[in-house]
This record gives structure tokens, C-alpha cells and sequence, in this order.
């Protein structure tokens, strides 16, 4: 798993690359199988997160009282 802040630029068509010194770590975490999304509490950031994490992390959120 991974913790930090990195930039990283999009190109001309609105792609990310992900950094050459983390691909290799996340096929065998996760196959490769990740999930982007965002904060509306952390303007401008993304979270990756392996495709089974977010899983639980949107349970979580939608079990969560509306009021």
C-alpha cells in the first residue's frame, strides 16, 4: 500500500501514466485492478485505491446515514 502525495500530469487526452517505480508493485497487489475517485473534502485530489479496498471503503459510505 501506498501513502503520500505525488503530482502527476495528464496528457493531451486527459490520461495519467502511473509512475514507472509503482506499476510493478501494484499489478502484484491488486492484478492491476484499481479504482480512481475523488474527495469533495480534499480539493484537487484523487485517491487509487486496489479495486477490493474501495469495495469496502463504498460499502461503508453508503451505509451512512443521509441526515
Amino acid at each position: 500500500m501506498f501513502f503520500g502525495e505525488t503530482s502527476i500530469n495528464l496528457d493531451a487526452k486527459g490520461r495519467l501514466a502511473i509512475p514507472i517505480r509503482y506499476r510493478d508493485a501494484i499489478q502484484e497487489a491488486c492484478g492491476g485492478e484499481l479504482v480512481l475517485t475523488y474527495s469533495a473534502f480534499d480539493h484537487g485530489a484523487l485517491y487509487l485505491y486496489p479495486r477490493e479496498m474501495w469495495e469496502e471503503v463504498r460499502d461503508k459510505v453508503m451505509s451512512l446515514s443521509t441526515f
